[in-house]
């Protein structure tokens, strides 16, 4: 099969905004959210770590025109139940991007998050990688057959990195 599809409640969540990460050519590359959940399975005795990353498609100004790759880690936590809200550029509060101007400085993930994922049950995946490793699908969703659609989807269009497949 491949692929295994856990459910873990969620003990940690960390986040950092404007993270830098190194490619292996030696040059870097800055995502606007970088968010790692910690999550124990319930079937299983261990721990998996959920690293989600993603950046905001923005105009030359800054302000931010849709969710761009930033859409994995807020369907994070639309699917722990948390309600996004995002301050414009004229301080009122929006809960979307479309014909809203939120500058990427405001981005911020809404205030009591954590608290708010910490606990939740989620689905998750682990995957077999071409070298024999296991990955962790850096995406969550609502439902077990919501993410599995996904994660097979996008492993068929070549997006989910080093699947094997087997």
């Amino acid at each position: 099969m491949g692929y295994f599809v856990n459910q873990g409640k969620i003990k940690d969540v960390e986040v950092e905004y404007s993270k830098e990460f190194q490619k292996r050519d030696g040059g870097t590359w800055e995502e606007d959210i970088y968010m790692k959940i910690t999550v124990d399975d319930v079937e299983k005795d261990w721990e998996s770590f959920i690293e989600i990353k993603g950046s905001y498609k923005t105009d030359d100004d800054d302000i931010i025109v849709s969710r761009g790759s930033a859409f994995k880690p807020l369907k994070a936590l639309e699917a722990c139940g948390v309600e996004l809200e995002f301050e414009d550029v004229n301080g009122k509060m929006v809960k979307d991007f479309k014909g809203n101007k939120v500058h990427l400085t405001k981005a911020f993930l809404p205030k009591g998050f954590k608290e708010k994922m910490i606990g939740q049950v989620i689905p998750y995946i682990k995957y077999d990688t071409n070298s024999g490793k296991k990955w962790t699908y850096d995406l969550i969703d609502k439902t077990k057959e919501a993410l599995e659609t996904n994660f097979l989807r996008s492993a068929n269009q070549g997006f989910v990195r080093n699947y094997s497949g087997a």
